[in-house]
């Protein structure tokens, strides 16, 4: 077997097995709404997805930005040194100011949007908390991309919905009737995820480093573009829908909408899932002139797309 051979037959099983836990998650992701809709009502249920878009948007605006940028060098520094730490912690000295700054926004404004929620001012806490527990887990999921572990992140996206449905399960119908307590529930899933991809990469891979101003400059400068489309994209996602929505129909019909794309999102995960697996690799023949390779991958593999 020729090293193109391989390599092609290596990233196929990294789709294959990428997939496999995306779509699962996908597929258990829609059994919990399914069941939350049934357990909730489809107005408390709508009241649970305003709750998470105030989540989502927060982590889309000051957080996915710089997602892109950090696979892009993260993959490069893992190609050349075997590790990631310094792109991890130059994104993370980027998005402590945008995320502290977001946080802090939502926590003086959580008067205004908890009546706009319909929620207690607690509500609003229960959101941050569920935020930072989003953020942690993307941020997990981007070091086992950026390391071309492509397995491990697919167990991550499974893990997340799995230990979801153990704990909307496990809790009692009558917690479950809470949009709240299922909130808290979603962020008990993401918290626990990120805690154990922390276990697998390992403290040594995660330990601070001091991030000369280079690696700073090239990654915002990087990033910038991808911030603005990150945040045109926020207009033609569904969270966006439901701010629209909120002002024209009940909490029943944004129940009925968001479940509707949930199953919408199974067919969407096709294009995630290659862009997801191939960003890192193109990533590192585009940085060693690796033409060849490029052209190997377009001619074989994304046909099959």
């Amino acid at each position: 077997m020729t090293e193109g051979t391989h390599r092609l037959a290596t990233a196929l099983r990294s789709f294959l097995t990428l997939g496999i836990g995306n779509y699962g998650a996908m597929a258990i992701g829609l059994a919990v709404n399914v069941l939350l809709a049934r357990r909730l009502g489809t107005e408390q249920y709508g009241r649970l997805a305003l709750m998470l878009m105030a989540s989502q948007v927060l982590l889309l605006v000051a957080v996915n930005w710089s997602h892109v940028g950090f696979v892009r060098f993260g993959s490069r520094e893992f190609a050349s040194k075997g590790e990631i730490t310094e792109t991890l912690w130059t994104r993370l000295g980027m998005l402590l100011p945008t995320a502290g700054s977001g946080v802090l926004v939502i926590a003086l404004a959580r008067q205004p949007l908890a009546a706009y929620l319909g929620i207690p001012q607690a509500g609003v806490w229960l959101i941050l908390v569920h935020f930072a527990a989003a953020c942690a887990l993307s941020l997990i999921g981007a070091v086992f991309q950026a390391g071309n572990q492509m397995a491990r992140y697919g167990v991550c996206l499974f893990l997340d919905k799995a230990v979801l449905l153990l704990c909307v399960v496990a809790l009692p119908a009558m917690w479950t009737d809470n949009p709240m307590a299922v909130l808290a529930c979603y962020a008990t899933s993401s918290l626990s995820v990120a805690i154990w991809g922390v276990s697998v990469v390992g403290a040594r891979a995660l330990r601070p480093v001091i991030v000369p101003r280079s690696a700073y400059r090239h990654m915002v400068l990087f990033s910038v573009p991808v911030l603005l489309s990150s945040w045109a994209g926020l207009f033609g996602a569904n969270w966006f829908d439901l701010v629209i929505l909120k002002w024209y129909v009940p909490l029943s019909g944004i129940g009925l909408y968001s479940l509707g794309t949930q199953l919408a999102g199974v067919v969407q995960q096709i294009t995630v899932i290659f862009s997801t697996l191939l960003l890192p690799q193109l990533s590192v023949m585009v940085a060693e002139g690796q033409d060849e390779r490029i052209r190997m991958l377009v001619e074989r593999l994304l046909p099959y797309w």
